[in-house]
């Protein structure tokens, strides 16, 4: 990985943690980031923990007629936010640390 990456991965992170409601455009990017640099155990490890979490990256589908369907992106839960605001911290620190 890169040292630019490293740096922009760990910016977004610290943004995502500093924010109170779900910022789905800086996790884009973020996300994009991370799959682009699984070679690095950090964020391989990061990256299988979240996606594996139920309701970030879930879509919920709701019929409205039978033959239309509509997707809504799920965000996290409020009271979990907490716990990933400290997580992101963390691998945030973990990035700069190999700056």
């Amino acid at each position: 990985m890169n040292n630019a990456d490293r740096k922009e991965i760990a910016e977004l992170l610290t943004i995502l943690a500093e924010k109170r409601e779900w910022d789905h455009k800086s996790w884009k990017r973020c996300h994009e980031l991370v799959k682009a640099n699984l070679d690095n155990e950090l964020l391989d490890s990061f990256y299988r923990d979240f996606l594996s979490y139920p309701g970030l990256f879930n879509l919920r589908f709701t019929a409205f007629q039978p033959r239309r369907v509509s997707v809504m992106r799920v965000e996290p839960n409020p009271t979990l936010f907490e716990e990933m605001s400290t997580e992101f911290r963390r691998v945030a620190a973990s990035l700069r640390v190999g700056l």
